[in-house]
């Protein structure tokens, strides 16, 4: 997984590494992401997201907003971003 935790300014970041990949990549990339972050308290997770070099098409949109949804949740299940 390239994604990991850093921490900025005393604040713990989840760094989402989603850089140059094409689609099945993303995707087990997110799955992987999705995991970890159903381990976590909801709405504790403070989260920075490079899409860079990634090419947009409507499958790389769905699957980035995936990571935003926690299927567990009765709330918007929205997770903090930065």
């Amino acid at each position: 997984m390239k994604s990991r935790w850093i921490e900025y300014k005393g604040k713990k970041i989840f760094y989402c590494a989603y850089s140059n990949m094409g689609v099945e990549e993303l995707q087990a990339e997110v799955d992987e992401v999705g995991e970890l972050f159903l381990q976590q308290p909801e709405n504790s997770i403070l989260a920075l997201t490079s899409l860079e070099g990634t090419k947009a098409s409507p499958a790389v949109v769905e699957i980035s907003r995936t990571l935003l949804r926690r299927p567990d949740s009765t709330s918007s299940g929205l997770l903090s971003s930065v």
